[in-house]
């Protein structure tokens, strides 16, 4: 299924996800944009303020650039095929047991999550 997915991508670009100026070249990114998403890493973040009791929060990335483009793409415009490498991205995320909740991103640079 991948190798249709990339014969696809290459057959037929569409606009990377990430910057939105180039063409993409492997699942809706350009090479830019996969370098810059592979090299995320799962950190803790909380909301200002946070709420009394809210657990532990983790984030793989910064709400801003590719990442942040990347999801509004998904959610906004309609680019469902950014399922599967968005999924790979939360896969590797590596949480401990138990603390795995996927919660709805804001569209406003405001509501963003900040690090401790």
């Amino acid at each position: 299924m991948r190798l249709w997915a990339d014969l696809t991508d290459l057959v037929l670009p569409v606009e990377c996800a990430g910057c939105r100026e180039h063409r993409a070249a492997r699942q809706g990114f350009c090479p830019g944009c996969v370098a810059t998403l592979a090299a995320l890493r799962p950190r803790p973040v909380r909301p200002t303020p946070a709420p009394p009791g809210l657990p532990p929060c983790v984030a793989l990335g910064p709400y801003g650039g590719a990442l942040r483009e990347a999801l509004l793409a998904y959610k906004e415009r309609g680019r469902h095929g950014l399922a599967r490498p968005l999924g790979g991205l939360l896969a590797e995320a590596e949480l401990p047991a138990g603390m795995f909740s996927v919660l709805p991103l804001p569209n406003e640079r405001a509501a963003e999550l900040v690090a401790d």
